[in-house]
C-alpha cells in the first residue's frame, strides 16, 4: 500500500534526521531521499519503505508494520505538526 504525507517542512536535512530517529524502533536503511524500515529480530515482519518530495513523504508498506506506523505517525507528528494524508 503506498500513501503521500505530506506536511509542513521543506528542509529535507529536518525530514532526514526526523526519519533517522525512527531507528531506535525498527532497523533503518537510508539511500539519498529513500528510507526502508523493517523489523528487528523475533518482530512480526514488515516493510515500510519512504521518499522525501517536497514538502512530504511517499510511503510503500506492507506486512505487520501497525505498530512502526504509530511511532511514525507520532514523531512526524511532534516534529512537523499536522500531517496530510492522501
Amino acid at each position: 500500500m503506498w500513501q503521500v504525507i505530506l506536511f509542513g517542512s521543506e528542509n529535507e536535512n529536518e525530514v532526514d534526521q526526523t526519519l533517522r530517529s525512527l531507528s531506535g524502533v525498527a532497523n533503518c536503511h537510508a539511500e539519498s531521499a529513500f528510507y526502508f524500515f523493517s523489523q528487528r529480530e523475533g518482530e512480526p515482519e514488515f516493510k515500510f519503505d519512504c521518499e522525501i518530495i517536497t514538502g512530504g513523504l511517499i510511503t510503500d508498506r506492507e506486512g505487520e508494520y501497525f505498530a512502526f506506523l504509530g511511532h511514525f505517525v507520532d514523531t512526524l507528528t511532534r516534529r512537523f505538526g499536522v500531517l496530510e494524508f492522501r
